[in-house]
């Protein structure tokens, strides 16, 4: 379940910095805490190649995340820009993941992202995430729950990771293949 968290955030959408047809990448830690967890824990390391593509009002973010127990997962995020470009739909190509959020700020200079997602697996799993980005680095934070078998949301975790903008040339061989 850890595991499938964990990917789910990953692909956290980042959608917090502007650009025109850009791409940027980030590199940082993630963690966990558990209910019964006084202090965070150590996840693994998040790779982020964010591609902003203006001219079609979407975003596309790879992730990477090199897991402790070391496993590498991978995933693929597409963000379609709705309405006044101040809210999104997001999924994945597999269909595993579904939501939406909204942005705040000014449009492709957004400082902060609240979003709900959806996970389709054996059991259902949602996550409310905030996102917020300052100068170069990105914060996130997400609240996961599971579902009971009366539909109520039962808290499993909260996963936070810190990102920070780095040139490309630092994790651009995570990326060499695909969007």
């Amino acid at each position: 379940m850890k595991k499938i968290l964990f990917t789910l955030l990953c692909i956290f959408p980042f959608y917090l910095m502007g650009g025109e047809g850009t791409t940027h990448y980030y590199i940082g830690e993630m963690k966990y805490t558990m209910p019964e967890d006084q202090e965070p824990e150590h996840y693994g390391l998040f790779f982020l190649k964010r591609t902003l593509l203006p001219e079609e009002n979407r975003f596309i973010d790879k992730c990477f995340i090199s897991a402790l127990d070391g496993d590498t997962l991978e995933l693929l995020q597409v963000s379609d820009l709705k309405g006044d470009l101040h809210e999104i739909v997001l999924s994945s190509p597999t269909g595993l993941i579904t939501g939406s959020g909204e942005l705040i700020g000014f449009p492709w200079e957004w400082t902060s992202l609240h979003e709900h997602m959806e996970i389709k697996s054996d059991s259902s799993v949602h996550i409310d995430v905030q996102n917020t980005w300052e100068d170069n680095y990105i914060l996130s934070v997400a609240s996961v729950y599971t579902l009971d078998e009366l539909g109520g949301r039962e808290f499993f975790a909260t996963f936070s990771a810190t990102l920070f903008k780095v040139d490309k040339i630092v994790i651009e061989h995570f990326f060499e293949d695909g969007p």
